[in-house]
Order: structure tokens, then sequence, then C-alpha cells
């Protein structure tokens, strides 16, 4: 992929924290990491084609910005999927409805994935999953949705 598109790999601040060598690791990559936590996760979000994200409020910002999405799966058997699952938590609920890429995923099926997304049936199928989570009969709770979403999109992350 770092052939034909331009990579920017943005880890959580969390990440940071609790895997000391994470940023060492990427920079065997030889991606472009961005290290400046101060800026907005919606600025990256804004001028990319494509967001690869796992969980969390991410996800749900790149599907706000209707930006071609596809997720990268954690295996089932972590804690933290096990959890998502056993909650219902929408970030289980979105992943039945865009493109997963599981670890073990090779990379002809990465970049058959990407063309996929990258596709205008992908970015309709993202627009309507903004309406469908995102648009409400209520203006009020809509301009309460947007509200909330903008600053979460504004917010350090």
């Amino acid at each position: 992929l770092k052939k034909k598109y331009n990579l920017i790999i943005r880890p959580h601040p969390l990440s940071i924290t609790y895997d000391n060598k994470l940023l060492h690791n990427l920079k065997k990559t030889h991606f472009f990491v961005d290290k400046n936590f101060n800026r907005h996760l919606g600025e990256i979000i804004k001028i990319s084609d494509i967001v690869l994200c796992d969980y969390g409020g991410s996800v749900f910002n790149a599907i706000f910005l209707e930006k071609p999405t596809i997720l990268l799966n954690m295996k089932k058997s972590s804690k933290y999927v096990s959890e998502l699952i056993q909650n219902e938590s929408l970030d289980i609920k979105i992943r039945k409805k865009l493109i997963n890429l599981n670890i073990n995923s090779d990379n002809s099926k990465i970049k058959k994935y990407v063309t996929k997304a990258l596709n205008y049936n992908y970015k309709n199928k993202i627009k309507n999953l903004k309406n469908e989570f995102f648009e409400q009969n209520d203006k009020k709770k809509q301009k309460d949705i947007n509200k909330f979403l903008l600053k979460t999109i504004s917010r350090r992350q």
C-alpha cells in the first residue's frame, strides 16, 4: 500500500503510554507516524481519502465525516472484544455493516478491500450509515448529537 498511498498512522495516546515499544516498532514500517497529540483527530480524518481504524470514537467520527472506513479487528478471544460483544456495543453492530480486516489478512486481501472501500457504492453505504446512526427526526436531538460529535472530533485524541 505504501507504493500507492500516503499512509498516516495515528496511535491512540494511551497505546503509547502502555506500550513503550510501539513508536519504535511503527518507525520500522516506514509509515508516517503522527505523534502530534495536540492535533485534532478530525483534522486528520477530514483530509483522509480512507480511514482504517479499530474500535471506539474514531469509527463513528469517520462515518460522521462520510469517509470510507475499514475496520481492523482484534481477536474475538481478547477480553476487550469479549466485553464489547457481551455488552452489545455499537462497535460490534457497526462491524456487521462495514468492511473488516483481521490481523492475519494478506496483502492481496488488504488491497482488494481498499479498492472496494474507495468505490462509489461503498461511499454511498457510508452516507447511509451516517443517516442511520446520526440523523434523527427530532431536530433538537439531532443538534445535540451533531454538537457532541463535532466536539469529540475536535478533541485531542
